[in-house]
């Protein structure tokens, strides 16, 4: 009611008398560039406790109110009578501003008609001090003077180029809140009203954060440190945290306190702490420590591809941050949590069967004091030979307890032939120049021996039979052999003996296959025919080995249908088939024996099959997958292990660079 009868001229008294003060806007004058002069009258007042009048005044809206507008303020109690003020400041040039008088107590408020003028300006405002004169991002500074607005959005204030937000304002003192992300350690403070922009004398300084304490001082990832200091950011956002280079979570904040969140991508084990708070740095004394991981169990005996199960404490919680490697191949991560990992075992390659389980996390490294114990019957003990073998001299032996073969290097610029040593501690081999002239035609022949020696067929070079002592490293040629030139030749040692016969024909190469069988005497350096193979038909390159003093050879077909197998006793110089072969077994295919049972790998390029033949039952029976599908690759046993490599991979003319063990 009050409100409404301010806003009503009447041209005739009332006929009651008011209970209220009555205001009237009387004119608006002296405008200039400096301001304007805001003129009132007030009646009814005498019998009224006035706590405030003045006037208000407004750009933005036409019904400029005492909570939402510009005003000056006057004190004290009045009678009735005429009051102005000169006004001097937020007053914008060229700008229409909607002015009324009001008068207020504990009891009313009223105002007077609205009047309209056209500002042509006003005075700049005055800074005459601020305070604190430093702080941090955020922090609430209070600016003094004089011409201010009451307006909050009418101060404009600046640190350097930073806006800043008022919070609070009036005529007198203008509170605002330092710009978080100002680029400056020192910054002059400006306030802009109207058109006119004061700066202050004096600097504003960011102080610089110090640490004083820091717990715990080690742990894990994603554990929570809390740091004790002054001059922090009061937002978490306002604070970085350095492990090293690495940034830390923070999750709480004050001036005096954070509280951080060791990172998950934590580079090293020990990292130097650093707060970069309000654009600077400070370092902490003593760095920070991983808790090392702790193994406590492992899948004790496992296959190769299974998932191994390591349990222990203080894993990453990222699965690519924890290195898992089982005899120092990396294995892939299934899953994991802090306490647990589970890894799927790598093919390999192996030196032995009992390997090291190691989990390493930054450059921390924790291996089980166990070792677990691989059950596969293959391996993959080397997966980088230094030569090629694919259809090389046939075939790798054992002389003097060390296994040998005859092949070129990993140059492919290089087409002389090496004589390569097999160190089975380390699963490597020893490359020596060979002195005698062996020929690309040549990769048809023969190495065989008699336990001590090795022997080379080089069936291109004249039929050659040359000797290498391995006692004494030395070359010497032998008697030729004194059957027809061939190659891919089946051979076999027993006792001391070389058996070498079947084959194919060198040259010219028209597939005719070869039945007539020879000895070789190191003894007297004598060749000897025996008995031909009378039964066998259309046989290529076959896999051997000897069992008890009797030969047995299968495959080299070049049919489905060539599953027959023989064997030969050099007592009765006699030939006998045995069991066939479940198997078609055809060219390249590679043979040894263990503990009286013969073994056949590697079957074609996608077979993988081994497959076990037992004198004694005279039976063939599938055993473990020898992993590798392969041709014309070496074989040869030692120490009870057998192993084969190298040899054509799938799709042929190409060669493999890997080696496997077989423990039956």
């Amino acid at each position: 009611m009050v409100s409404l009868l301010s806003l009503i001229k009447c041209s005739v008294e009332d006929p009651l008398p008011r209970e209220y003060p009555r205001i009237q806007s009387l004119e608006i004058s002296n405008i200039s560039e400096s301001g304007a002069v805001f003129e009132a009258s007030i009646s009814n007042a005498e019998n009224h406790q006035i706590d405030e009048y003045g006037f208000i005044w407004d750009n933005t809206q036409q019904n400029p109110t005492v909570d939402s507008s510009d005003k000056r303020i006057l004190k004290g109690n009045i009678n009735s009578g005429k009051f102005s003020a000169k006004i001097s400041t937020t007053l914008n040039k060229d700008e229409t501003y909607y002015v009324r008088a009001y008068a207020k107590s504990n009891d009313f408020l009223v105002y007077s008609k609205i009047l309209n003028f056209l500002s042509l300006g006003s005075e700049a405002p005055i800074l005459s001090d601020f305070f604190p004169k430093e702080g941090v991002w955020n922090d609430t500074i209070s600016i003094k003077g004089s011409n201010f607005s009451y307006k909050e959005e009418n101060n404009e204030v600046k640190f350097n180029n930073y806006d800043a937000e008022v919070v609070e304002s009036n005529d007198s003192i203008i509170k605002c809140l330092v710009p978080p992300g100002m680029g400056a350690i020192t910054s002059k403070i400006s306030v802009k009203i109207a058109d006119h922009t004061i700066t202050s004398n004096s600097n504003f300084s960011i102080i610089p954060p110090t640490i004083n304490s820091i717990t715990p001082l080690n742990g894990t990832f994603g554990d929570e440190l809390i740091i004790t200091g002054e001059n922090f950011g009061t937002k978490e956002e306002f604070n970085q945290v350095y492990f090293g280079e690495v940034l830390g979570i923070v999750s709480a904040s004050s001036k005096n306190a954070l509280k951080v969140l060791v990172p998950n991508d934590l580079q090293n084990s020990s990292e130097s702490i650093s707060i970069v708070s309000n654009l600077q740095r400070v370092d902490y004394s003593n760095n920070f420590t991983l808790t090392p991981p702790s193994i406590t169990a492992v899948t004790p005996e496992i296959y190769i591809d299974q998932e191994m199960v390591i349990e222990g404490t203080n894993f990453h919680p990222e699965a690519v941050k924890n290195i898992v490697t089982i005899a120092g191949n990396t294995a892939e991560i299934i899953s994991n949590d802090r306490k647990r990992i589970i890894a799927r075992v790598p093919k390999g390659p192996y030196i032995n069967r009992e390997v090291e389980v190691k989990v390493q996390i930054t450059d921390l490294a924790i291996s089980y004091d166990t070792d677990v114990n691989i059950l596969d019957n293959w391996i993959l003990v080397n997966d980088e030979l230094p030569f090629r073998y694919y259809g090389s001299i046939n075939n790798a032996v054992v002389a003097n307890g060390n296994a040998y073969l005859i092949t070129l290097s990993r140059d492919i610029f290089d087409e002389s032939f090496y004589l390569w040593k097999f160190d089975q501690t380390n699963m490597t081999w020893q490359q020596k120049s060979i002195p005698i002239a062996i020929d690309q035609f040549d990769s048809g022949g023969v190495v065989e021996t008699d336990g001590t020696n090795i022997y080379v067929y080089l069936p291109y070079t004249n039929n050659t039979f040359w000797q290498y002592n391995t006692i004494t490293e030395s070359w010497s040629r032998k008697s030729d052999f004194i059957g027809i030139p061939r190659s891919n030749a089946t051979h076999f040692n027993i006792d001391g003996i070389i058996y070498m016969g079947l084959g194919t024909d060198f040259s010219p190469y028209d597939r005719i296959r070869h039945i007539d069988f020879y000895k070789y005497n190191p003894q007297n350096d004598q060749w000897t025919r025996v008995s031909d193979a009378t039964g066998v038909v259309n046989r290529g390159p076959t896999a051997s080995f000897v069992i008890d003093g009797i030969g047995y050879f299968t495959g080299g077909g070049h049919s489905t249908g060539a599953v027959d197998s023989w064997s030969y006793n050099p007592s009765s110089d006699s030939w006998t088939q045995i069991a066939d072969n479940p198997y078609a077994l055809q060219s390249g295919n590679a043979g040894f024996a263990i503990d009286g049972i013969g073994y056949v790998t590697a079957s074609g390029y996608t077979q993988r099959e081994t497959w076990q033949y037992d004198p004694v039952t005279n039976l063939w029976t599938e055993g473990a997958d020898s992993k590798v599908g392969r041709i014309d690759n070496f074989s040869f046993v030692l120490n009870g292990r057998g192993y084969i490599g190298a040899g054509g991979i799938y799709g042929g003319g190409s060669t493999g660079y890997d080696m496997f063990e077989f423990k039956p």
